[in-house]
């Protein structure tokens, strides 16, 4: 395990290539893959509770700097994916990581959906059903592919044990 000062530096480092890369990504009928809300699940299950809200609160102001939108929209939505993953955690029974992040990142993107939509900022010209669809086929099989490779990324630079 190495130091607090590297993990939170790899943490950084991490959103901003995430939130660099979903701002980057094309929108398919007004939806981009929720890249950024992933990391944030993906440390939410990994890490305490403190530390995984912490590190939603700055992933929701990357993403609400990035695209625009008032601060508060992102911002109040990731502690909020974070804590439901933290209780998603808490059931006992055994799942595959790959499953537990295609449904995680999908329940996140219809939810990201929604608040954007309470927020009135949805961009595109499908309605609010259409895009809850578009970003569950967008976010399941990235959410499955990132949560299988996060865990070897991790040990590979050092931040969790073998």
């Amino acid at each position: 395990m190495k130091s607090k000062a590297v993990q939170i530096a790899a943490l950084v480092l991490g959103l901003v290539a995430a939130a660099s890369m979903q701002d980057l990504s094309p929108a398919a009928m007004g939806v981009k893959p929720p890249l950024v809300a992933i990391v944030v699940l993906f440390v939410a299950l990994r890490m305490p509770t403190p530390f995984s809200l912490a590190t939603a609160f700055v992933a929701g102001l990357f993403v609400d700097a990035l695209s625009g939108r008032p601060t508060f929209c992102a911002t109040s939505l990731m502690p909020l994916l974070a804590l439901g993953v933290r209780l998603y955690r808490e059931i006992p029974g055994e799942r595959s990581i790959a499953a537990v992040g295609a449904v995680a990142a999908s329940l996140g993107a219809v939810l990201g959906e929604a608040w954007i939509a309470v927020f009135g900022f949805a961009t595109g010209d499908a309605g609010l059903f259409v895009r809850m669809c578009a970003a569950t086929c967008i976010a399941a099989p990235i959410g499955a592919m990132l949560f299988a490779l996060l865990p070897h990324l991790a040990k590979c630079i050092g931040l969790e044990d073998e």
